[in-house]
């Protein structure tokens, strides 16, 4: 969030933060102009009470959802939200098809986009070609839950994570490295027309089975995109939306993976490429319109020195480049990441569950989905 928050500081936008627990000894980001403590969104009804009681008392007149699991309950109480304030969420019942990755999957074939073999996983014996991927039904972020299978121990210790992720499926591996791993991230408004596209390719990530960003380039891939609209206009999407794809080297073919309904860890990426996503959501907000937004720079690489820095070799930090390089680092002028690791260690000393998709269940369980 002080991602959304820095850029939007830029612009004098005042920004407010949201969490579950208050910085620890005082500290504030000099992005955020005032704080919320509220409950952990797993306890859905009580952190809706707390978020529309406070829009009520204040001045705030848009609300930026950070992760899956706060996408998930705003949207279950969309009507009462948008009644103290402006959002950009899909319905929950678009959202519910988004983030089940067996249904968006089926959908997505349907309209004649290119997916992996799927199915659910309830047993070690369903694994008939090795290797293969498992991973939660519901989308977590950050490829959480998510497992390469090598043989059957593997999916037997697959399964034992429903416990913390709920049902599991089984998929087709998609063969080859992340740098056949393809974004596609989008803003659409609140007539379900997009309003800003960009494409990207990965290079590298946080694993090798998926996850965070590491290092990235900026491309214009008019098939990927193409293949994100038609998905997102058959649902009737609203909002912000990544849509990962990877090509298939069998085929050629770009595969959907899954839709994350969220900002994206490479957040600044696009804006220093031209598509400044926290700012063209505020704007659609506050009744604002303008024409799609898709011209920016590409050939742009990208860096992110905050996870995992010796991952990214210094040959491509020092390659040269006709259109530069942006460098994703952590922000001393902020919280910085040892605040973010002292209100991490907080979180765990009060208690606070931070798996993710606990949320996400739990608003599921209240409204009989699943």
């Amino acid at each position: 969030m002080e991602k959304v928050a820095r850029l939007l500081w830029r612009r004098d936008i005042p920004v407010y933060l949201g969490d579950t627990v208050p910085l620890p000894f005082g500290v504030r980001s000099r992005y955020f102009d005032g704080s919320l403590v509220h409950p952990n969104p797993y306890f859905h009804e009580e952190f809706v009470e707390t978020l529309v009681r406070w829009l009520e008392e204040g001045e705030t007149c848009v609300l930026f959802p950070a992760s899956t699991d706060t996408v998930s309950v705003i949207s279950a109480y969309l009507g009462r939200i948008q009644a103290v304030t402006e959002c950009l969420v899909p319905c929950f019942d678009t959202l519910m098809m988004a983030v089940d990755r067996l249904e968006i999957l089926r959908i997505a074939r349907g309209a004649g986009i290119p997916v992996p073999e799927t199915r659910p996983l309830t047993d070690p014996g369903d694994v008939e070609v090795f290797p293969a991927i498992a991973k939660p039904r519901y989308e977590t972020g950050g490829a959480a839950g998510l497992r390469l299978l090598r043989d059957g121990e593997d999916a037997v210790k697959a399964l034992e994570l429903e416990e913390n992720f709920g049902p599991m499926i089984l998929q087709e591996y998609v063969p080859g490295p992340s740098t056949q791993m393809r974004g596609c991230n989008l803003l659409y408004n609140a007539r379900g027309e997009p309003r800003a596209v960009f494409t990207m390719s990965k290079i590298r990530e946080h694993k090798s089975t998926g996850g965070i960003t590491l290092s990235a380039v900026s491309t214009r891939d008019a098939v990927v995109a193409d293949q994100a609209k038609r998905l997102l206009g058959s649902i009737d999407w609203r909002g912000l939306a990544e849509v990962e794809f990877k090509v298939d080297p069998r085929d050629g073919e770009a595969k959907l993976m899954e839709i994350n309904p969220r900002f994206w860890a490479y957040l600044e990426f696009p804006v220093r490429c031209g598509v400044d996503f926290p700012y063209l959501y505020y704007r659609l907000c506050t009744g604002e319109e303008f024409d799609p937004v898709d011209e920016y720079r590409t050939g742009v690489g990208y860096a992110n020195l905050r996870r995992k820095p010796s991952r990214i070799p210094l040959s491509y930090l020092s390659a040269p480049r006709k259109n530069g390089l942006v460098i994703d680092l952590p922000d001393p002028r902020g919280v910085g990441w040892f605040w973010m690791l002292m209100l991490r260690i907080r979180r765990h000393l009060r208690g606070v569950d931070t798996r993710r998709g606990k949320a996400l269940r739990h608003v599921m369980e209240g409204k009989g989905v699943g």
